[in-house]
């Protein structure tokens, strides 16, 4: 964990500088009508660093802060980075005066604090490189996407909109330096990994394996993913437990599988497998 945590944050300083934050015993501003204390935001020191070995000893030592069950962790990530990006080079990132936020009115987080995370930039734009954009009326205008490739990639499905195609992720986050996936599904956050490191290396790697899926409800499946073209009926039926309203665990067979917004997820990526869903366990079973 302090290990991935310093390499976000170092790779968010461009390799330079990192400031991280953390909450001391006492706050350095007082409840009032213009500041609302939510007792982190007002007691926070932030730590400088130039070198990566002091930044990792730094955080393996404070890694509790991240890690305690409750704990502010994720709020304690998202100011560090925050901070060592910087407030000029965020608002240069979201291409403002356009309209973007980093935040926004999502309920799980917007895909800028994402893109922030997982490339440095919080640039709400996913293509590889930098697109040049204008009409007749207006100059070509840069828009800086995704500028190398991301050592953990991003998969997104939003639905059957209009702006799909758009929306999809560029070949920097689909295919990623390790088999990890963020996962934005119909606006519900994820992961999905495969635990070999040569999956996106290896050709023969990729004709089958697993995939596992964990959700921020709870929710584990794993699957496996088929790319080798072989008939519904070579590959059998998957089944799929599903949850009701009710909280109850129900079966389901392939026709409707093919609906299934996180296998059109899995096919942003592998466009032709044919994919077997194992089991789902409850989020009361999981203990996350």
């Amino acid at each position: 964990m302090w290990n991935s945590l310093s390499e976000i944050l170092w790779n968010v300083g461009e390799k330079t500088r990192v400031n991280v934050c953390l909450p001391g015993d006492s706050p350095h501003i007082s409840h009032s009508q213009s500041y609302f204390q939510d007792n982190i935001t007002e007691k926070l020191f932030i730590f400088e660093f130039n070198k990566l070995e002091d930044l990792q000893i730094f955080i393996k030592r404070y890694v509790f802060f991240f890690t305690d069950d409750p704990s502010p962790g994720a709020l304690l990530l998202l100011y560090s980075a925050v901070w060592t990006r910087g407030f000029e080079n965020i608002r240069n990132d979201l291409d403002c005066p356009k309209g973007a936020h980093l935040m926004g009115n999502y309920e799980e987080g917007s895909l800028n604090i994402v893109t922030l995370l997982l490339s440095g930039r919080a640039t709400p734009y996913l293509h590889n490189g930098v697109v040049y954009v204008g009409d007749e009326d207006h100059y070509a205008m840069p828009q800086f996407g995704i500028l190398c490739r991301s050592r953990v990639g991003l998969l997104i499905w939003d639905g059957e909109g209009i702006n799909v195609t758009s929306r999809q992720p560029g070949s920097r986050l689909k295919t990623p330096g390790l088999p990890i996936w963020v996962t934005c599904c119909m606006g519900h956050y994820g992961i999905v990994f495969n635990s070999n490191r040569e999956l996106l290396r290896n050709y023969h790697a990729e004709k089958r394996f697993e995939l596992h899926h964990y959700t921020n409800a709870g929710i584990f499946v794993t699957m496996t993913v088929d790319n080798r073209g072989q008939d519904d009926e070579e590959v059998g039926q998957p089944q799929l437990q599903r949850q009701n309203s009710k909280g109850e665990i129900k079966e389901s067979d392939g026709s409707n599988l093919q609906a299934t917004p996180l296998e059109k997820l899995i096919h942003t990526k592998w466009a032709d497998g044919k994919i077997s869903f194992h089991h789902q366990i409850e989020p009361a079973k999981l203990n996350l």
